[in-house]
């Protein structure tokens, strides 16, 4: 979603997400996170891999996210 499209977004819903895309070795690409802050969401579900350093963003500004990983990382560690 563009910065653009977030104004429609109602504040406080739950979002969900993930971080497909996100270049995980620049850690000073903020789109991902410039994103959730203008979108202010209750509660982000973040699914599939994690980026550790996005993942430490959000708990620094105090976004309360869950993460699901996705199926096949979940099917591995139940086999």
């Amino acid at each position: 979603m563009t910065h653009k499209n977030i104004s429609g977004v109602p504040k406080n819903v739950l979002w969900a997400a993930g971080f497909l895309g996100c270049p995980k070795d620049e850690l000073y690409d903020m789109r991902f996170i410039s994103t959730v802050m203008l979108g202010r969401p209750s509660t982000l579900l973040i699914y599939g891999k994690e980026d550790s350093n996005a993942m430490e963003k959000l708990s620094t500004m105090g976004v309360k996210y869950l993460v699901y990983p996705d199926y096949h990382k979940a099917r591995k560690e139940v086999a």
